[in-house]
């Protein structure tokens, strides 16, 4: 799959917006198979008619990216309708998002999607659509989106057609490879524990478990141009009077919702950003209610190895800490903290904490990718980095 297209880039260059590329396809017979592959220098959400493909987030995932790229391939045979469009947002991920800034050879590479989708007829034939230069660009409702700092959705930005996708001949396809390790999913729902309003009078919402994900919000009604503002964090102030925000360094793991007045019940929350998080501060909506939010929990789709309980209360707890802990930092590989702006993939950490992590997951798979990645990453003087992919190049 995907050998016969192209990377193709916005033709224009438009900020921190993340763009939308799409075609519109007319099926001319009854289908009996049809499969979307994909795969972005950043990460991406491929949607048919408006419904999403797959169910990765933050696809196509983390990997070591100069020579090795994964592209998801979907079943998406009962989406298809006589007519079709097939868009693909792009946003910055891991790949030139702030995470990497100084790794430019990644960094300051052009934001590019390639994709085919592949269409078997019931007769036996077959046809391809392929990523060219007949895909439309425009912008999206996304200004701005960072792995470290979250995420701006402006429901009332204007659409504007960028005009035709341009064939971006920098970006290789020998790094292509098929899906290797877990997918990143959206696995559980917490609800609010408690609400509570800080001196200050903001509203802070505490979910009673630290988690890696986002929250998603019902927006009832709002006003054209209202900013609602959701700030993560994983512990209040002990006085209780704000979030505490100080272990978070640098990242701003904010997200904004600019309203356009026409929310009647709207869901929203995040798509190409995620965050460490118990807490969350809400500002600029009126009359919030805790059943307005939700947090989605996100991590690798991996299933539990075993369990373990017993009689004392305290080691139960600390296992049940363990378990948070360790699943909220499987991202495509096992990282060493969700919230902060690291999140970086130490070598000396999972080579001491692999072997008890195994006891609760089974994340051979994971390990078995993320070793190809190593591999990939050691230099010719053999050295190996201290962590992978390298984007802050620490080498012994």
């Amino acid at each position: 799959m995907i050998t016969n297209s192209n990377w193709i880039s916005s033709p224009i260059d438009i900020g921190e917006v993340c763009p939308v590329f799409s075609k519109d396809i007319r099926l001319r017979k009854p289908i009996k198979k049809a499969e979307l592959s994909v795969s972005a220098t950043g990460v991406y959400e491929a949607r048919i008619n408006d419904r999403r493909a797959g169910d990765f987030i933050l696809a196509p995932g983390l990997t070591s990216y100069k020579s090795r790229l994964q592209y998801q391939t979907y079943d998406v045979t009962d989406m298809l309708e006589n007519e079709n469009t097939l868009s693909i947002c792009l946003g910055k991920g891991w790949y030139r998002g702030r995470i990497s800034a100084n790794d430019k050879t990644i960094n300051e590479t052009d934001g590019a999607v390639i994709a085919e989708l592949v269409i078997t007829y019931t007769d036996g034939s077959a046809e391809s659509v392929v990523t060219d230069n007949s895909w439309n660009v425009s912008t999206s409702h996304i200004l701005f989106s960072d792995i470290y700092d979250g995420e701006t959705y402006d429901a009332s930005a204007e659409i504007k057609e960028l005009g035709n996708a341009v064939i971006n001949n920098n970006i290789s396809k020998s790094a292509l490879i098929e899906q290797e390790g877990e997918c990143v999913k959206e696995q559980e729902k917490i609800k609010p524990v408690r609400m509570f309003t800080t001196p200050k009078g903001e509203c802070v919402i505490d979910f009673g478990q630290n988690m890696a994900g986002w929250v998603r919000i019902n927006i009832a009604k709002a006003a054209a141009g209202d900013t609602i503002c959701i700030r993560y964090a994983e512990r209040v102030k002990n006085d209780g009077t704000e979030l505490d925000v100080e272990n978070l360094r640098h990242s701003q793991s904010t997200d904004y919702y600019i309203c356009n007045g026409k929310e009647n019940n709207t869901s929203w929350s995040s798509r190409f950003s995620y965050h460490g998080f118990q807490y969350v501060e809400v500002t600029g909506y009126k009359n919030l209610k805790a059943e307005d939010l939700v947090a989605e929990v996100v991590y690798d789709d991996l299933e539990d190895n075993g369990t373990f309980e017993c009689s004392n209360d305290i080691m139960n707890r600390v296992y049940r800490n363990a378990w948070w802990g360790i699943s909220s930092n499987y991202k495509g590989v096992p990282l060493d903290c969700p919230q902060r702006d690291e999140r970086q993939p130490w070598l000396g950490d999972h080579a001491m904490g692999t072997w008890g992590e195994s006891f609760m997951f089974n994340n051979g798979n994971t390990y078995a990718k993320w070793a190809d990645d190593i591999r990939e990453a050691q230099r010719e003087d053999g050295c190996i980095p201290d962590i992978c992919p390298a984007y802050f190049n620490y080498y012994t």
